[in-house]
């Protein structure tokens, strides 16, 4: 396989449909230095104009994400070049300025994407929407900006993650276990998660305490993306 695109002419609901044949995708919301990677089944689908998508990752762990499809428009399927010189294949919904909403990758190589999009067969070549990876500064092991999620792997119990975009939010619920920090990104990796926060993005948390649970909100830099972590 090489590296392909083009732009599939079919409604954002009928696309996502075929993606849940298929047992397990990765789904990417970024915006504002932060990034939220889920990867899960599309076990349900529902909505028109405000789309919802949920499942339970092998974890145990809730997650879902919703896209906005009136903020939608075009939608491209591309491939790119992954580990070991192997084409992963993804599919980009993509807002009027060219900014990406929402990216579904398959974690089971290009033909088993393309099989379940087979059904979809109006299609045009369009280039592969451009993905920028920001830089930030160097963050530190005790940088502020962890806190938070430090908090949330030492109470040991159940948090919540919820992250929203432009026209795409994710939401997670679920156990966090890892904390990674540098060179320039705070890093949470797990097995049906990562989150990816950039040196620089959040300016501060706002903590909201209630008797059986504590909520942090980011500030972010630019002030138009809104995470928020909350701890059990």
């Amino acid at each position: 396989m090489s590296s392909v695109s083009f732009e599939l002419q079919h409604p954002p609901f009928a696309i996502l449909s075929c993606l849940a044949r298929l047992p397990v995708i990765q789904a990417v919301v970024r915006h504002d230095g932060v990034a939220h990677e889920l990867f899960m089944p599309l076990e349900k689908l529902e909505g028109n104009t405000i789309i919802r998508a949920s499942g339970s990752a092998a974890s145990g762990a809730a997650c879902g994400f919703m896209l906005a499809t009136e903020t939608v428009r075009s939608v491209v399927f591309s491939t790119i070049l992954g580990l070991n010189d192997t084409y992963q294949p993804k599919i980009d919904w993509v807002a009027a300025d060219g900014g990406i909403l929402l990216s579904i990758l398959g974690l089971d190589g290009e033909q088993a994407f393309l099989d379940v999009l087979a059904p979809l067969t109006r299609r045009r070549p369009s280039p592969a929407p451009r993905v920028i990876f920001p830089e930030g500064p160097a963050v530190a092991p005790d940088d502020p900006v962890a806190i938070p999620i430090r908090e949330a792997r030492d109470a040991g119990g159940r948090c919540e993650i919820r992250f929203e975009g432009l026209g795409a939010a994710t939401s997670w619920s679920g156990r966090l276990r890892a904390l990674t920090v540098g060179p320039q990104y705070i890093n949470v990796i797990q097995d049906d998660m990562h989150l990816h926060l950039l040196g620089g993005a959040i300016n501060q948390w706002k903590s909201d305490v209630r008797p059986d649970s504590r909520t942090f909100h980011a500030s972010t830099a630019h002030g138009h993306c809104k995470l928020a972590i909350i701890v059990d």
